[in-house]
């Protein structure tokens, strides 16, 4: 049987704000991370994090990517492996 996921907007940003909140995430995502797949509305921001890591080889704060756009993204705080 086949599960229909919904992978909304609201899904995508967190699943963008875990990364932000967590380079190892990050890291573990890297080679997966496409952003073309993502919302329309925070394609540019995923484009952005994905080009700021292969240039400076490091994750950009919450606050260089909320001035890419207007979606305003925040770390989360107590994520659990």
């Amino acid at each position: 049987m086949k599960q229909n996921v919904d992978y909304g907007f609201d899904i995508q940003k967190t699943y963008l704000e875990m990364m932000l909140s967590d380079a190892e995430t990050f890291v573990r995502c890297q080679g997966i991370f496409d952003p073309s797949l993502f919302d329309r509305k925070i394609q540019p921001q995923a484009e952005f994090i994905k080009n700021f890591v292969n240039e400076h080889n490091t994750l950009p704060t919450e606050k260089i990517v909320n001035a890419q756009g207007q979606v305003k993204f925040e770390i989360l705080t107590g994520l659990n492996e």
